[in-house]
């Protein structure tokens, strides 16, 4: 388990290729997003990973914006909705 105090930047091609979504958790409680991908990441794949918001404040777990993300066997969890 990866616990980050911020979201995690992304700023060029990246490949995380876990052994398991239960095995390989990365979870923050960062406002906004955990992960968000832009055209600067110039692409993000994810194998066998958890992806997590653990808090309270309206986020999305993964924002892309004009970027490009490929996920396989990954578990994507805890989005907050803010009020309407």
């Amino acid at each position: 388990v990866y616990t980050l105090a911020e979201r995690l930047e992304v700023s060029g091609p990246v490949a995380i290729e876990g052994p398991g979504p239960g095995k390989c958790v990365i979870r923050s409680a960062a406002g906004g997003c955990v992960l968000p991908v832009g055209p600067a990441a110039g692409g993000v794949f994810l194998t066998g990973v958890t992806i997590e918001h653990t808090g309270v404040a309206p986020a999305d777990v993964v924002r892309v914006a004009g970027g490009k993300a490929v996920f396989a066997n990954c578990v994507v969890a805890g989005g907050v909705t803010g009020p309407d």
